[in-house]
C-alpha cells in the first residue's frame, strides 16, 4: 500500500493535485498536506485518509476508507463545507475524528470492523453503524442522532454521549442491534419531538425545551434504565401508552414526565417547581 501526498491545492480526482500525477485509490493512503485543501467533486473511495496538517473541502460528498489494517481516517487538519466518511475495514483500528471542523455523517460498514475513537469527538450529523462496533472508551461524543443496525454494536463511552438532533425519520436514537452503556450518560438534546428506541441506558437527561422524547416499544413492553433518569427541560414518555418504565436510580423531573397507563417503576421521585410528572 502506497501513501499518496497532496501536490499542492486542487481537486481529489485530478492527476495534478498528487505528487506522482496518480489519483489515490483503494490500495492507498491519502495524505493531504500542511497548507494544502483538496476538494471533493464527487464520492470518492480509497485505502485510508491522512489530513496532515492540510484542508478536505467535503462539498456535500461522501469519502470511503476501505482498508483493512491500521487507521481508516486519521483527522489532524481541517474540514470545511459537509464531509461524509464510510469506514469499511475488517479490524481493531483507533480513529482520531476531531481535527478543525467536523465530519457531517459518519458510517461504520465493515464486518468484523471495531473502531476506537481516540478522543472526545463530534460529528454534526449522524452516526450510522451499519456493520462492526464503535467503541468510545472514556471519551465524550456529541453526534446529531445513533442508528445501530441489526448485528452491529455501540459501546457507549463511560462518560457523556450527546444527542442533538434526529434522523430524516424523527428518532434520536435508533437500536436494532447492540448498545452497551458502559455506565455512562446519554443526554438527549434534540429540539423536537422525536424518539428512542428503549435502549438500556445506565443515566438518561432529556435537556432541551423543545425536546419531546417519546420511547418506543411495543404493548407492555418495559424500557430499563440502570441509573438515572433527568428531565431538565423538555418531555419523555411512553409512545405505547402501555409501555412500561423502570427506573433503577433517580428521577429528577423539572420538564415533564408521562407514564400514561404504563407502569413506571423508579428508585426514587422529585419533581420540582414547574415540573410535571403525569
Amino acid at each position: 500500500m502506497a501513501t499518496i501526498t497532496t501536490a499542492g491545492s486542487g481537486n481529489w480526482d485530478a492527476g495534478a493535485t498528487w505528487t506522482g500525477g496518480s489519483v489515490p485509490a483503494d490500495g492507498d493512503t491519502a495524505s493531504i498536506e500542511s497548507g494544502h485543501t483538496c476538494t471533493l467533486t464527487e464520492n470518492e473511495q480509497v485505502g485510508a485518509v491522512v489530513i496532515n496538517g492540510g484542508t478536505i473541502a467535503g462539498g456535500g460528498f461522501k469519502i470511503t476508507c476501505v482498508k483493512t489494517s491500521g487507521r481508516l481516517f486519521d483527522h489532524s487538519g481541517t474540514i470545511t463545507g459537509n464531509l461524509d466518511v464510510e469506514l469499511q475495514g475488517t479490524h481493531n483500528t483507533t480513529e482520531d475524528f476531531a481535527g478543525t471542523g467536523n465530519i457531517r455523517n459518519l458510517i461504520l460498514n465493515g464486518s468484523g470492523l471495531n473502531v476506537t475513537t481516540g478522543r472526545a469527538t463530534t460529528i454534526a450529523g449522524d452516526i450510522t453503524i451499519t456493520q462492526g462496533t464503535l467503541t468510545c472508551g472514556s471519551d465524550d461524543l456529541t453526534t446529531g442522532s445513533l442508528t445501530i443496525a441489526s448485528g452491529a454494536t455501540f459501546s457507549a463511552t463511560s462518560g457523556t454521549t450527546t444527542i442533538t438532533s434526529e434522523t430524516s425519520g424523527g428518532v434520536a436514537v435508533s437500536n436494532s442491534g447492540t448498545f452497551t452503556h458502559n455506565s455512562g450518560t446519554v443526554s438527549i438534546e434534540t429540539p423536537a419531538a422525536t424518539f428512542t428506541s428503549p435502549v438500556n441506558y445506565n443515566n438518561l437527561i432529556i435537556n432541551h425545551a423543545s425536546a419531546a422524547v417519546k420511547f418506543t416499544g411495543s404493548s407492555g413492553s418495559t424500557m430499563t434504565i440502570a441509573g438515572d433518569l433527568t428531565i431538565t427541560q423538555g418531555s419523555f414518555e411512553n409512545n405505547i401508552s402501555d409501555a412500561n418504565l423502570t427506573v433503577t436510580g433517580d428521577v429528577s423531573v423539572t420538564g415533564t414526565l408521562t407514564g400514561n397507563s404504563g407502569a413506571m417503576s423508579f428508585g426514587s421521585l422529585s419533581v420540582a417547581s414547574g415540573g410535571t410528572y403525569n
